[in-house]
């Protein structure tokens, strides 16, 4: 994996994100998410782009794409300085959320406990804040 980064293969898949068909864009997010897997490359495709196209493949409603996708989101959300203000920018949540309702039993599992892990807190605080008036 350390030579397809220095080499820029990465940066090429990420690219295909944005013209492949689905069935190249599924082959290219499984290929990201297994150069990420050991957590040492999320930095590099994270800066490469490929947090946006990500998000949007949860959407396709594809399961295997969504738990890869879901898989890739949980590294970047765990070790990327950023992690949580990129997935937030590129629409993660909202497609976390739509997955909480997926017929999937594992995906939506999955996604309640990325949201509660990562995004509960703020959520809860936001509600509470609901109906207090400050005078």
């Amino acid at each position: 994996c350390d030579r397809l980064v220095e080499l820029g293969f990465v940066t090429i898949l990420v690219n295909m994100f944005s013209y492949a068909q689905f069935d190249i864009k599924r082959e290219v997010a499984y290929a990201l998410a297994n150069i990420a897997a050991d957590g040492r490359h999320a930095c590099a495709i994270v800066d490469a782009g490929a947090v946006r196209p990500f998000m949007q493949l949860l959407y396709a409603r594809d399961p295997d794409v969504a738990a890869v996708t879901m898989n890739f989101v949980g590294l970047i959300l765990a070790g990327h300085p950023q992690g949580r203000r990129l997935v937030e920018e590129a629409g993660g949540v909202d497609a976390l959320e739509q997955l909480v309702f997926y017929e999937n039993p594992q995906l939506r599992q999955q996604a309640s406990l990325l949201l509660d892990r990562f995004f509960g807190e703020e959520e809860l605080v936001d509600e509470g804040d609901q109906g207090i008036d400050e005078e």
